[in-house]
């Protein structure tokens, strides 16, 4: 935001969130080869080559910027110990807040309940390491392709017609919805 105007923001945009999600699918299919070739261990090295190489490309295009420039903010004196407790006396005296902090505990929860089951039988299904990770790449790369089509297709024309405000009052019932059909599935 420091170093585009509005106007490349909106055009820039687009093309960044496209790029992260193409990145997240590629990596996600990639990863079974890379596994097979150097374990399942040395795609957290790869990784963290990954992420240090994107942190030298966001410092290049920070130092070439002709914005106001990217500056961490002035220390304010206190701690972090400090600001969480005065993060959490906020979230303590706000009813909204604390609804949302019970909704995400609760979908953290969910998704855990939902995730290790999967993980355990994926495991038990393919006991080697490589052919779990291409698996479970794909699977993932699967499910964020849906996610796109989804929000590009389908999202938007919901919205037209019943609103934003609508789609996320039933998300949770959605959420709840299917969370019952898959219990109920696997009992």
């Amino acid at each position: 935001g420091s170093s585009l105007d509005a106007r490349q923001a909106k055009r820039l945009f687009p093309l960044c969130t496209s790029a992260a999600i193409a990145g997240y699918m590629v990596g996600s299919l990639a990863a079974g080869r890379i596994a097979a070739i150097i374990g399942s261990g040395g795609l957290i090295v790869v990784e963290t080559l990954l992420f240090v190489l994107g942190a030298i490309v966001i410092g290049s295009l920070a130092r070439r910027s002709s914005g106001s420039g990217w500056r961490l903010a002035p220390p304010s004196g206190t701690s972090v110990v400090a600001d969480v407790l005065v993060g959490f006396q906020e979230v303590r005296h706000s009813p909204l807040l604390r609804l949302i902090s019970v909704a995400y505990v609760l979908l953290a929860v969910l998704l855990f309940s939902a995730s290790y089951p999967y993980w355990l039988a994926a495991r038990a299904v393919f006991t080697d390491e490589a052919e779990l990770t291409a698996v479970l790449g794909l699977v993932s790369a699967v499910a964020t392709g849906v996610s796109l089509v989804v929000a590009l297709l389908v999202a938007p024309r919901f919205y037209a017609r019943c609103g934003v405000a609508t789609a996320a009052l039933l998300l949770p019932i959605v959420y709840l919805g299917g969370f019952a059909v898959w219990v109920v599935r696997l009992t």
